[in-house]
C-alpha cells in the first residue's frame, strides 16, 4: 500500500486468504451447500428459499460461472443455526439435479 508516494504497508496472501475465509463465513461452522442452477432471475431466491423453509438463515452466498455449461452457474450457500437437515438435503436432492451438501458442526 502507497500513501503520499511512500510504503505505508504490504498486504500478504496470508491476509488475502484471511479475508476470502472471512467473506464464505466458514469460520462461523453451519453447512456448506454446493449446486449448479439455472442462471435465470431467481434462480438463486429459488434455493435460499428451501434453506429457509427447514429452519437456516443464509450466512454467505457465492456464485461462479467458471467451468460451467452455457446458462448455468454454480452457487455456494452456507447456512447458520439449527434447523431440519434431512428434509433440506432431501428437498434440494430432489429439486435440483447437481447438489453437495456437506454438514457443519
Amino acid at each position: 500500500m502507497i500513501d503520499n508516494g511512500k510504503l505505508a504497508g504490504i498486504i500478504s496472501d496470508k491476509d488475502i486468504f484471511r479475508a476470502l475465509i472471512d467473506i464464505t463465513g466458514a469460520r462461523h461452522g453451519g453447512h456448506r451447500i454446493f449446486a449448479t442452477i439455472e442462471d435465470r432471475p431467481g434462480s438463486i431466491k429459488e434455493v435460499a428459499d428451501v434453506i429457509r423453509k427447514y429452519g437456516f438463515s443464509l450466512q454467505s452466498i457465492l456464485t461462479s460461472y467458471a467451468r460451467v455449461k452455457e446458462g448455468y452457474r454454480d452457487v455456494v450457500i452456507r447456512t447458520k443455526g439449527k434447523g431440519n437437515f434431512s428434509g433440506i438435503s432431501a428437498e434440494l436432492e430432489r429439486t435440483f439435479s447437481d447438489v453437495k451438501i456437506r454438514k457443519g458442526q
